[in-house]
């Protein structure tokens, strides 16, 4: 009896076409089932529905960056063994670090090396992960901590500022 080896479902959460396009293109020759999102909702979205693999995760993403993305797809129970690796542009002294307090489980910087890309990610299919070093630990999820909690505090004021207004607006349209 042959067993048929299932494809190996890798979700992409990129907001670059250009970028999607050479990803798919160093990863279907091989066999890999490429999921696409543009975007951090749509990523957690998809994640969801398809239980990839792997993830690999741009973090300068609309709506929902790749960090806060990665936050909310590893506290889902069913999704939280899953690898997340960033892969980023962002290469300034630690953003690495802040890609892995984040929840990521590697980390890969843009621009692609198109040799050494395909067995970067069969590394992290096998197993491979990194890690904060811990002198830095406590320090990066303060400033994670501190970023999401201003971020929260920013939607919220600009949600009672619409409110406001579609108040004042209400009030106009019952006295007129």
């Amino acid at each position: 009896m042959t067993t048929v080896k299932k494809p190996i479902k890798i979700l992409y959460v990129e907001d670059n076409e250009m970028n999607r396009l050479l990803v798919r293109r160093l990863l279907e020759p091989r066999g890999y089932q490429l999921f696409e999102a543009n975007d951090g909702i749509s990523g957690v979205k998809l994640a969801e529905e398809i239980e990839p693999d792997l993830i690999l995760m741009d973090i300068n993403l609309p709506l929902l960056d790749g960090h806060a993305a990665t936050t909310r797809i590893k506290s889902i129970d069913r999704l939280a063994g899953i690898p997340i690796i960033a892969l980023t542009s962002n290469v300034m002294e630690g953003d690495r670090q802040r890609s892995l307090v984040a929840g990521c489980d590697g980390y890969i910087k843009k621009p692609l090396d198109v040799d050494e890309f395909p067995g970067q990610v069969e590394g992290y299919l096998r197993g491979n992960r990194e890690k904060v070093e811990e002198d830095d630990e406590q320090v990066f999820y303060k400033e994670y901590s501190a970023k999401l909690v201003l971020k929260l505090q920013k939607h919220i004021e600009e949600l009672e500022e619409k409110n406001q207004k579609i108040e004042q607006q209400s009030k106009e349209m019952r006295e007129a």
